[in-house]
């Protein structure tokens, strides 16, 4: 019997919820590029500079809360709904250094932030992560409760924005 490594997994999830309709918290959601404008914990690079929120974009995702960047690739985007995205590699250095590849068998990851009307006017924000791969025990084991900790934080900041 093998056992395959997309078949483990563990997913870190974390829920808000905002006082405002999904039309209004997906704009400021959408403008990834200007996070840090009410975010302490992540900030957005693009990597061609294109700036523009699409599946097939690479980005950097930068915070000061963890010891390395990611460089990451948009996968699904729907209006006033969701953007996924996935982990491409690591940027070990800071911006300047090239990105170190992840192969998907060591470690792979999906990631989305999901909006969902409260039936009240107000928006149910869904922040999370799965983690598959060979590696994914060990990045969990270091970032697991750090990365909740993290959205957590996110969320509420961007709750704190209505």
């Amino acid at each position: 019997m093998s056992v395959q490594p997309y078949s483990i997994f563990s997913t870190i999830n974390t829920t808000k919820a905002i006082d405002a309709p999904v039309s209004t918290v997906w704009p400021v959601l959408r403008a990834m590029d200007e996070w840090n404008t009410f975010s302490e914990v992540f900030d957005i690079a693009f990597k061609k500079g294109d700036r523009v929120v699409e599946v097939g974009q690479k980005i950097i995702i930068m915070s000061p809360q963890l010891p390395v960047n990611t460089v990451e690739q948009y996968d699904e985007i729907i209006e006033e709904s969701r953007i996924c995205w996935t982990l491409r590699g690591f940027q070990l250095l800071g911006l300047g250094s090239p990105p170190v590849l992840s192969p998907p068998i060591i470690l792979r990851t999906q990631r989305c932030i999901e909006l969902f009307d409260d039936g009240s006017g107000g928006t149910i924000l869904h922040n999370w992560i799965s983690y598959a791969g060979l590696g994914w025990p060990f990045i969990c084991l270091i970032f697991g409760m750090l990365n909740k900790s993290v959205f957590n934080e996110f969320n509420s900041e961007l709750a704190a924005q209505f």
